[in-house]
């Protein structure tokens, strides 16, 4: 199968990455050596392969169309490499390397393109690029990875153009948690009353009485709070109409939550030295589940994780937007539609790695997304005709 329309085009370009591989791995390759695959066994030429028989690599000189389309019948091709690179024994390391091309129409290369949209055949094959004029290559992924997130970076753009980005003080309290502040007992407090707001309501009801509610609760001054009944914050917060349907239960266990507080605060010596003590996904155990002796009541998993972020953990929420966003039916690499709470926070770490991103940022780039009164693009029926991100969905693929 030639390399491309031209296979003139197509063996040069093969010469090219077999003279990359050769000088990178400082070792000898071998062009269209043949190697015996399937049951019972038959030659198969490969395009570039190490005399050791450790390297495995098919070269694929495809480019957008001029429109700006996919190639669709080469990417075929491409997939019937990958077909016969998983004969190989996985002894060997396995390469599809795409000719880097680029289209004004698009937002991605080809190679990131197949990558993002065929991840789920390719197994362990990687994926690269290779960039003649500057003889370069980059690995886009393997079939363990995950997308390369750039689909972030026009959510953002999108949200930023609309005025719909939520503007939050999140990577700021990151950023001084990482430079050392320590959060006092009053920040902990407002971190906990924030995410109990946030449960089962829209915030954009909540966030314009903020100031208001600082005050109803004395700046989270304990003493004051604890002098005052739970029907006074309750009935305050209903009249703000920023109360839930667990307000009046969240208030009512205000004074056990000080009073666990204060008793971590003597072991521990302060708030902050317990929950940075372990990781923060452990500590949201401890927090949430109730058999643990730390246990914050009314505050499961999802609430746990929006009160560490209040206090500058940095971590996602997984809320029902992001497990719905990242869900294998919408965004998602795992198997779950919605996604579970273990995907959403491997997902999202991964992300964060790709893109240098805080989890925290990326959290509030696809809540802002999703949610009513911002973005309100991937809710629960997906408004796709205006979703700068559509190709990137894998309702599309």
């Amino acid at each position: 199968m030639s390399n491309s329309d031209n296979p003139g085009n197509g063996a040069n370009f093969q010469r090219q990455v077999f003279g990359w591989f050769e000088n990178h791995y400082k070792q000898r390759f071998i062009l269209e050596k043949k190697i015996p695959i399937g049951k019972p066994a038959k030659d198969h030429k490969f395009d570039i392969v190490d005399d050791a028989g450790t390297i495995a690599i098919e070269c694929k000189r495809y480019t957008w169309t001029e429109s700006g389309n996919v190639p669709s019948a080469k990417m075929g091709f491409t997939n019937e490499a990958a077909f016969y690179l998983t004969f190989l024994p996985d002894s060997y390391e396995k390469y599809i390397v795409m000719l880097r091309s680029y289209h004004p129409k698009r937002q991605e290369s080809l190679a990131e393109y197949y990558y993002r949209t065929n991840r789920h055949l390719i197994g362990k094959i990687k994926v690269a690029e290779y960039d003649p004029e500057s003889d370069e290559l980059r690995v886009i992924g393997d079939g363990a990875a995950t997308t390369n997130g750039a689909y972030l970076k026009i959510i953002q753009d999108y949200l930023n153009a609309e005025g719909l980005l939520y503007e939050t003080n999140l990577p700021e309290r990151i950023k001084k948690r990482k430079a050392g502040k320590m959060y006092t007992m009053q920040e902990h407090v407002r971190g906990i009353i924030y995410a109990f707001l946030s449960s089962q309501t829209k915030w954009h009801r909540i966030e314009p009485h903020l100031g208001e509610i600082d005050k109803l609760f004395f700046n989270y001054d304990i003493g004051k709070i604890l002098a005052h009944s739970p029907a006074y914050f309750y009935d305050s917060l209903y009249s703000l109409k920023c109360g839930n349907i667990s307000t009046k239960a969240q208030m009512e266990s205000l004074p056990d939550i000080i009073h666990l507080l204060q008793h971590i605060e003597n072991e521990y010596g302060s708030i902050d030295s317990f929950i940075t003590s372990e990781e923060p996904d452990i500590i949201v155990q401890k927090l949430s589940k109730g058999s643990s002796p730390y246990k914050i009541k009314m505050l499961g998993e999802a609430l746990a994780w929006e009160y560490l972020r209040n206090v500058g953990i940095d971590g996602a929420k997984p809320d029902t937007h992001l497990r719905r966003f990242l869900g294998a039916d919408r965004m998602g690499t795992g198997e779950n539609s919605p996604a579970t709470v273990s995907e959403v926070n491997e997902q999202v770490t991964q992300l964060s790695e790709q893109t240098g991103l805080y989890k925290g940022e990326i959290d509030n780039l696809i809540w802002s997304f999703c949610a009513d009164g911002y973005g309100e693009i991937c809710t629960a029926t997906p408004h796709c005709g205006k979703c700068p991100i559509a190709d990137y969905c894998n309702s599309n693929n």
